[in-house]
């Protein structure tokens, strides 16, 4: 592994910090094997360990219920919210924590269907923009500062009715 890495792309310290080469060499060294170093970056390389602990837990539930989210953040933080909530609580988890982001989407296009107003638009507008935000980058839903600002926008929800 260490003759067939290249530094720029694998840097060492995720295989001698955060998921050590000695406890599974035989990982590192099909990973610098088999991954072409142009297609390498870190959330590649921080899935793929993800992956493995996963393979060495070897339990059945893993996919239904995660492996943690501490397992998880003391190798590697994964950089992909939604694959990173998976990984560490699973499918069932994750139903349960993102599920106001599955809701979000559906309630605010009925709203904008039902009353096609600017502010409706904007509503909408922003919290796809959060949700796209959020598959493509990561620690965006893990954050406080975004989850206040957004719910603060989906309150506004709310707002728009005349009663």
């Amino acid at each position: 592994v260490y003759e067939n890495y290249d530094r720029n792309y694998l840097p060492d310290f995720f295989f001698e910090s955060y998921y050590p080469i000695k406890y599974d060499p035989d990982f590192w060294y099909n990973f610098v094997k088999t991954h072409d170093i142009h297609d390498i970056n870190y959330r590649i390389i921080e899935t793929e360990i993800t992956k493995r602990m996963i393979s060495v837990n070897d339990n059945k539930y893993d996919k239904f219920f995660g492996i943690g989210n501490s397992t998880v953040q003391h190798v590697v933080n994964i950089e992909k919210d939604f694959l990173l909530h998976y990984y560490t609580y699973g499918i069932i988890g994750s139903i349960i924590l993102l599920i106001a982001y599955i809701v979000m989407p559906i309630k605010t296009i009925i709203e904008f269907i039902r009353e096609k107003s600017y502010f409706n638009f904007i509503i909408s507008s922003c919290i796809f923009l959060f949700i796209v935000v959020a598959f493509l980058t990561g620690n965006i839903i893990n954050s406080m500062t975004t989850i206040m600002a957004f719910s603060l926008v989906s309150s506004g929800l709310n707002l728009n009715k005349e009663e």
